[in-house]
């Protein structure tokens, strides 16, 4: 497995930040500190996006274009208190602007697949109980599977015209890959 980082997410501006009642300190080496003593959970700290309208926001979007059907992976930075009590949540919307899809990482890393009718999609922190959180960066991965692996895939299946005698007595609970020959 390859893995080739297509974009680094930093927090560069105060838009689709929650606000109220926020204290936001900008640090060295583009770190960002957002503290809310009464922030309830389940809100949404900041959001990234990777589709706007420049002429209504005068804002550009945030994120890179993903390929529908691809599997990708987010690696965040980030501390939190108490520690572990944010989501990020990956919303993925067609053309129509339906939401299509999500995929919620509660670990620091996780994979992803973007569906099929992608035409845009947003990354959101959610707070799930934190006070604080000193926020570095996201990374988005490509990741590309190698020939290697899909051929190993195979073979860890069996041909049903080449099963050996030893497993047909439970042939019905055996998955065949697509017979080749």
């Amino acid at each position: 497995m390859i893995k080739k980082r297509i974009q680094k997410v930093l927090w560069t501006d105060s838009s689709n930040v929650y606000l109220y009642g926020s204290t936001i300190k900008y640090l060295e080496h583009n770190r960002v500190f957002f503290e809310n003593l009464r922030f309830s959970t389940g809100k949404t700290i900041k959001k990234w996006l990777s589709k706007t309208n420049f002429q209504a926001n005068r804002t550009l979007p945030e994120l890179t274009l993903l390929k529908p059907n691809h599997t990708y992976e987010l690696v965040s930075k980030l501390t939190t208190v108490p520690e572990g009590c944010v989501i990020i949540q990956i919303n993925f919307y067609n053309r129509q602007k339906e939401k299509i899809g999500f995929s919620i990482i509660r670990d620091h890393s996780s994979d992803f697949i973007v569906p099929d009718d992608t035409y845009f999609y947003d990354i959101s922190l959610i707070g799930a109980g934190c006070i604080s959180v000193e926020f570095c960066y996201l990374e988005l991965f490509e990741v590309i599977e190698t020939q290697e692996e899909k051929d190993g895939i195979e073979l860890n299946s069996y041909v049903e015209s080449s099963l050996p005698s030893e497993l047909e007595l439970i042939r019905t609970l055996i998955a065949f890959s697509k017979d080749k020959k």
